[in-house]
């Protein structure tokens, strides 16, 4: 009994431990963006993001003069 649950923990709880903390961690980094991101421009919750602006060959673009 005790041979067949160290098995199943080593073979099966723990791996789905490790899995489900890689989501946890990488659904954090995620809402830290998300947090960061609100925190510099919060009107883009009503307005949505900032297009970027137009880069060469696009539409509207305009090379810097230096």
């Amino acid at each position: 009994l005790g041979r067949e649950a160290g098995e199943e923990v080593l073979g099966g709880t723990l791996p789905r431990a490790n899995a489900l903390l890689r989501e946890l961690a990488a659904g954090a980094r995620s809402l830290r963006r998300l947090a960061e991101e609100i925190e510099s421009e919060p009107q883009s919750l009503v307005f949505g993001r900032r297009s970027p602006a137009p880069g060469p060959g696009e539409s509207g673009f305009e090379a810097s003069r230096q």
